[in-house]
């Protein structure tokens, strides 16, 4: 698991993902419901994605980063402050 990655958010996922390979391992009819519920998967799945990449780049939402990790920077913080220590200064692309 990557440093500061949420489990819930990767659970819920993980759980959505699960239902959108059952209905499309299942031969059912693709009727109003069913399609609401793949919706609803596909859009949960989206959601923890941004929540994850959130919390790993920039350490945000702080209500989804553990507590004790809430004091970290997220990775473009780290590598900013590490570039502006480097010897050679600042480096610009």
């Amino acid at each position: 698991m990557l440093e500061g990655e949420p489990q819930i958010s990767t659970a819920v996922s993980l759980r959505a993902i699960t239902v959108l390979f059952l209905v499309g391992s299942l031969e059912i009819e693709m009727t109003g419901s069913v399609v609401l519920l793949i919706a609803i998967a596909v859009v949960t799945v989206l959601i923890c994605a941004a929540c994850e990449a959130g919390v790993i780049l920039f350490s945000a939402p702080k209500f989804v980063v553990p507590p004790h990790m809430r004091s970290d920077q997220g990775v473009l913080a780290a590598r900013r402050a590490r570039r502006a220590n480097s010897p050679r200064g600042p480096q610009r692309r």
